[in-house]
């Protein structure tokens, strides 16, 4: 059994340049019974 659950990260600008995410989007595999 899978599931599937989209999350939404908001980034701050402390900088003054522009965030780059390069290769997005990301997929990220977390195993059941992961601790925090």
């Amino acid at each position: 059994t899978s599931s599937h659950l989209s999350v939404t990260v908001y980034v701050e600008d402390i900088n003054d340049h522009a965030p780059q995410f390069i290769g997005a989007p990301y997929q990220v595999t977390v195993e059941e019974f992961t601790s925090p």
